[in-house]
């Protein structure tokens, strides 16, 4: 049986009557055999500690950047910053099942070169280079993309593992609307992992293959906004975030 949770319902109830919040897909409409309600995981925040950078308010979780938002973490390298991880962490044995809701607000186009959105971020080894994570949801051009990476060696060195690029949408995506997302990967750099995505019910990811990185701790979720630097102001929200595994 799936350990997969989805949300409480009331608080969802709570989520969809949000006047701001429009074209809510209720996250409790799919809850499968033997789903239990459950609380999301804890998210911890990051980022430059301005009033405007993080809010949480019941099951919905807000991010913004301005320009020069720089979290401590990241020096005086020219990019900004205001994500979440979970606590938790996903499983290197059994495929994983991540489902959430994500709105970017109406605001100007994104103009940063790079930016991400979601990522399942490996937990580094003592003596690892960091590195760019194993899975990513992205915007570039307005367009949302969804990468992969891996490396079988069991210290990494740095930032060239090999990327894998597997969707890219064909037109800008809908600011102010709720994507409902789902993730199930299973991390193997050796070959034998896989991955699939939905959105909105429809499967966009149909991936078998090396995936993630030769870790002895599984990989984190991470959601909100990193980017490299760019002028405009951006905020994204997240809703019903929900972490479990699948059976083999």
């Amino acid at each position: 049986m799936s350990a997969y949770h989805v949300p409480a319902r009331a608080l969802a109830l709570f989520a969809c009557a949000m006047p701001a919040l429009a074209g809510c897909t209720s996250p409790v409409a799919d809850k499968g055999p033997g789903a239990q309600a459950s609380a999301g995981p804890k998210m911890n925040p990051q980022n430059g500690g301005a009033r405007w950078a993080f809010r949480q308010t019941g099951d919905i979780t807000r991010f913004e950047v301005h320009a020069g938002d720089r979290w401590s973490g990241d020096g005086t390298q020219p990019k900004e910053r205001s994500e979440a991880y979970a606590s938790g962490k996903l499983s290197l044995t059994q495929p994983n099942d991540v489902r959430f809701d994500m709105m970017i607000e109406p605001g100007p186009p994104s103009t940063a070169p790079w930016l991400t959105l979601v990522q399942l971020q490996s937990t580094f080894d003592p003596g690892e280079a960091g590195h760019s994570p194993p899975f990513a949801i992205e915007l570039r051009d307005e367009k949302m993309r969804i990468g992969s990476r891996f490396d079988p060696a069991v210290i990494s060195k740095g930032n060239d593992a090999p990327y894998e690029l597997h969707y890219v949408d064909t037109a800008p995506i809908q600011r102010g609307r709720w994507y409902a997302m789902r993730i199930q990967v299973k991390f193997d750099p050796m070959g034998a992992g896989w991955l699939k995505v939905w959105r909105d019910g429809k499967q966009i990811v149909d991936y078998a293959g090396a995936i993630g990185f030769n870790d002895v701790v599984g990989p984190y979720f991470k959601a909100g906004i990193y980017r490299a630097s760019a002028r405009e102001p951006m905020a994204v929200r997240f809703r019903g975030i929900r972490i479990g595994t699948l059976p083999q």
